[in-house]
């Protein structure tokens, strides 16, 4: 079906497109490292800064939380817990 001259034409082909690509990923390698400037990221000494900052933040806030509940809401709640509790264990 094929001669031997088209398998030698698409085996030539194949063998130059690889070659461009290679080519052409070379040339950006090249470029990315002689004519960009690389980037770094200091990610301990920022992550350990935060949590010295958290740290202090925690420490000088040691007082009891404020309470957004009042007592008689509270004692309410318990109430209504224990009477749910008690109709859900007689049944």
């Amino acid at each position: 079906m094929f001669s031997t001259s088209a398998y030698t034409n698409i085996i030539i082909t194949i063998l130059f497109s690889l070659f461009i690509i290679l080519l052409c990923q070379h040339l950006w390698d090249y470029m990315l490292d002689h004519f960009s400037t690389k980037k770094t990221k200091n990610l301990v000494n920022g992550q350990l800064e935060k949590y010295k900052k958290l740290m202090g933040i925690i420490k000088d806030s040691e007082q009891e939380p404020a309470s957004y509940i009042s007592k008689i809401e509270k004692e309410e709640m318990n109430q209504d817990l224990e009477n749910f509790l008690k109709d859900q264990l007689s049944i």
